[in-house]
């Protein structure tokens, strides 16, 4: 498709205005072949046998964006949580700083559309375990988070013992 061919053949700046307009278009619908479309220019969300794809930083940053808008408002707990772990990973070597704070920059924004309007007591009980607001705090001031560590054993423990997400289990958009 045209899509297609803009991604693949187009520029970095023609790729991100394709990207962030498809999931402008698309906002708060969560629609599933924007949201692949959108993945596959995130590599932390791609399979280790798609580790070689090279994605441009400004690429990779509106993508994230885009996730914000195609899920804006839907609390999207698999989203939510990927941004929030994105966030607070540590930077990879090879990228520079400026990449970097860009893309966390993004992933805070997105973080933001995602849940927007959900702020407050009680309002968002689906996602009151991930402690997002402390989270937030803790990358702000610094800190060390022992339950980021828990969370990520019981997020392997899944994965081994075929737990939700087993395809039994769908993310649905929460509209």
């Amino acid at each position: 498709t045209d899509v297609y061919e803009y991604l693949t053949q187009g520029s970095v700046t023609t790729s991100v205005g394709v990207l962030l307009g498809m999931a402008a278009n698309r906002r708060g619908s969560c629609d599933p072949s924007v949201s692949k479309m959108l993945c596959l220019h995130i590599p932390s969300l791609l399979p280790p046998s798609f580790s070689s794809i090279d994605v441009a930083a400004p690429a990779h940053a509106a993508a994230v964006a885009g996730l914000g808008l195609l899920y804006q408002g839907s609390s999207h707990r698999l989203m939510t949580e990927f941004l929030l772990n994105e966030m607070g990973r540590k930077p990879i070597h090879d990228s520079s700083t400026v990449d970097r704070e860009a893309y966390t920059v993004s992933c805070g924004l997105a973080l933001g559309m995602i849940n927007l309007a959900k702020g407050g007591s009680g309002n968002n009980a689906g996602l009151a375990d991930l402690d997002i607001e402390q989270r937030l705090y803790r990358y702000v001031v610094g800190g060390i988070d022992n339950r980021a560590k828990t969370r990520q054993q019981d997020i392997a423990d899944r994965r081994l013992n075929g737990g939700p997400g087993n395809g039994a289990e769908r993310e649905r958009c929460a509209r």
